[in-house]
């Protein structure tokens, strides 16, 4: 019986792997993909991405330019520090905040039973006035349960710092999500004054006599969450991170410049700590070059200026994403936010796509792809920015399922599946290629032993082509075929571009729609007399900025993907180095759907962009070191 069950067992699913591995075809394809692995790993280039960009760390040059610059800013800025702390301004900000932590619950409960009373009084005057049917709708219900809040209040005398550590929900808001200190919040011995909380309850009430009591909570929410990002600016990145794909661009742009400005003023209090590198210095010189190539020679300055400080303001938040990523904690907080994000853009987007969205004619050649009905555009307003967001983060969603466990694995394949399919639902074929290229990308580096699956992959193309459906694969086939117009129009669109290099490739013509549209017409082919942009990202940027432009560009982008690669080999947390990886790559799916569009166009992908780079490099400088070491390193921190 044993030898019956031994035999058995070594038959079965075992047994059909071994056959395989000692099959000339699998020793075939092994020994391909081990001799394109070998060749990548000694190759020069691989050698020289792999290794980490630092700054001179002495010599004459750190002496001169790095030592001396550096001590002689640090002397000021703690010596500005000092100045801002002792300020009248962050004195009365502190008091403040200090004292309305530590009023009693009773002086709260006399401010909500001011607020629930005056609201019963407006919404009694509105009555009588007709200005609404009855006296007894969502306002008195919400005067009613204000009073009920003042007298439950009333029956407690702890500060309200300790009420907030005492409930789970709210602690867990504060201290674990925003990143508040428990210290921050807990003020000792309670204070008794009725003044500010009954005056700001007669406020609030007498406000919905001109405001719906919704946008009243609203802004109180708004003013509270202004508050707090002050306090924790790297809130601010996490919320810009969930709300990105639904903000129009100004309340967006307004969003990042506050935020920016509350981590630069902790940076004068010499509560946070600014690191610089070869890519920030890159990211840098890119900003001066648009600066002034971009904005102040522009061919049309004033629209170009007004361009180039929105992406002023978006390169400010890339060195704020850069140095907010100091934990472990914040790594997956910035994760979290857009996978989240990414997930509800992608559902809207496979909504869309069942439920019906309006497409534009020049979208889709509709005689070549007559079997497509609609593009899905999601939250945004284009199908192929659509494809641009998902793609810069789909293999993030990826790595969540190759290198984590638990609820992120589940996390990354619920948004991997809604991307996945939303992405399909753009017919986006830029889009497309971008994501085979990263993701493809990121499943080699993740396992060299997937390499091994090159010549099975080659062999097997012809029947995954023949099982794709019709639509796809004509879609994809039509790339690079010139009797799509869409294909014709931009080919037409990249020679104007370059005939127009010839004349201005050394100071460009400006940032912009505006600038490119002023010149482009004398430039202009059959078939395209009208373009808003080069519908190339580099032909784009060297249109608008000149070779200088171009090259810091690309000089950027160098320094930026070399540090992607260092950390990838070098980091001991390979879950950690694989979200880098996979951040790196997102901005890589990018860089290739720019061969065939600018994908610069969106301000929200050029944000995103940004944003991405700044965590990439912001992960990137966490070498390990435990949370709790690295506050005992970096300045105290208090609200």
């Amino acid at each position: 019986m044993e030898g019956g069950r031994k035999r058995a067992s070594s038959g079965g699913i075992p047994a059909v792997l071994a056959l395989i591995r000692d099959s000339f075809f699998y020793r075939l394809s092994a020994a391909v993909g081990g001799a394109i692995y070998r060749g990548a790993m000694n190759s020069w280039l691989v050698r020289w991405l792999s290794k980490a960009t630092v700054l001179p760390g002495d010599g004459l040059f750190h002496e001169l330019f790095l030592g001396k610059p550096a001590a002689l800013c640090k002397r000021l800025r703690l010596g500005l520090a000092e100045q801002v702390e002792n300020s009248l301004l962050v004195r009365l900000w502190t008091g403040f905040v200090r004292h309305l932590l530590a009023l009693d619950m009773v002086s709260w409960g006399g401010g909500l039973l001011a607020f629930g009373i005056t609201l019963l009084g407006v919404t009694g005057l509105r009555a009588l006035q007709g200005e609404i049917e009855s006296f007894y709708g969502v306002q008195a219900a919400f005067a009613a349960a204000s009073v009920l809040g003042g007298f439950l209040c009333a029956t407690c005398r702890e500060p309200l710092g300790e009420m907030l550590l005492d409930s789970g929900v709210l602690r867990w808001l504060l201290v674990d999500f925003v990143g508040v200190r428990k210290s921050s919040l807990s003020v000792g011995r309670a204070e008794h004054s009725l003044f500010v909380p009954v005056a700001a309850g007669i406020l609030l009430g007498l406000l919905t006599l001109k405001l719906r009591i919704l946008y009243l909570f609203l802004g109180a929410a708004a003013v509270v969450g202004a508050a707090l990002i002050l306090c924790v600016p790297e809130t601010g990145l996490v919320l810009i991170l969930l709300a990105l794909p639904f903000l129009p661009t100004m309340l967006l742009t307004a969003a990042c410049l506050y935020v920016d400005m509350a981590f630069f003023f902790k940076l004068l209090r010499c509560k946070r700590v600014l690191r610089l590198e070869a890519v920030d210095l890159g990211v840098a010189a890119f900003g001066v070059v648009q600066l002034l190539l971009g904005g102040l020679t522009s061919l049309r300055p004033a629209q170009s200026v007004r361009q180039v400080a929105v992406y002023g303001v978006f390169m400010l938040t890339y060195f704020m994403a850069a140095n907010s990523v100091r934990s472990r904690q914040m790594a997956q907080k910035t994760v979290l936010a857009l996978m989240l994000s990414c997930f509800a853009a992608s559902m809207l987007g496979v909504y869309q796509n069942f439920a019906g969205v309006e497409s534009t004619a020049s979208w889709i050649d509709s005689e070549m792809f007559a079997e497509i009905g609609a593009r899905v555009v999601g939250p945004f307003d284009n199908p192929n920015v659509f494809g641009e967001y998902l793609i810069m983060l789909l293999p993030l969603a990826i790595s969540l399922i190759l290198a984590r466990r638990g609820a992120q694995r589940l996390i990354g394949a619920a948004v991997t599946l809604a991307a996945g399919a939303a992405l399909v639902y753009t017919w986006s074929r830029g889009a497309w290629l971008g994501a085979m290229a990263s993701v493809g990308l990121l499943l080699v580096l993740y396992h060299a032993v997937l390499l091994r699956l090159v010549v099975p992959a080659i062999v097997a193309l012809p029947f995954v082509a023949a099982a794709l459906p019709s639509a796809i694969l004509s879609r994809l086939t039509s790339i690079g075929n010139l009797a799509d117009t869409s294909t014709a129009y931009r080919v037409s669109i990249w020679t104007a571009s370059v005939n127009m290099l010839k004349d201005i490739f050394r100071s460009g013509i400006g940032t912009g729609s505006a600038a490119f549209s002023a010149v482009y017409p004398a430039y202009a082919l059959g078939g395209a007399a009208y373009a808003l942009h080069a519908h190339n990202l580099y032909l784009q940027i060297f249109v608008e900025l000149g070779v200088v432009g171009i090259a810091v560009f690309v000089l950027m982008l160098f320094f930026f993907f070399r540090s992607v690669f260092s950390c990838y080999r070098t980091l001991d947390d390979r879950a950690q180095a694989t979200t880098i990886l996979a951040m790196g790559l997102g901005v890589f799916a990018l860089l290739v759907q720019g061969l065939t569009d600018n994908v610069w166009y969106n301000y929200r992908i050029v944000l995103l962009f940004w944003l991405l780079m700044g965590l990439v490099i912001g992960m990137g400088r966490d070498d390990g070191l435990s949370d709790a070491r690295r506050r005992r390193e970096e300045p105290h921190e208090s609200a």
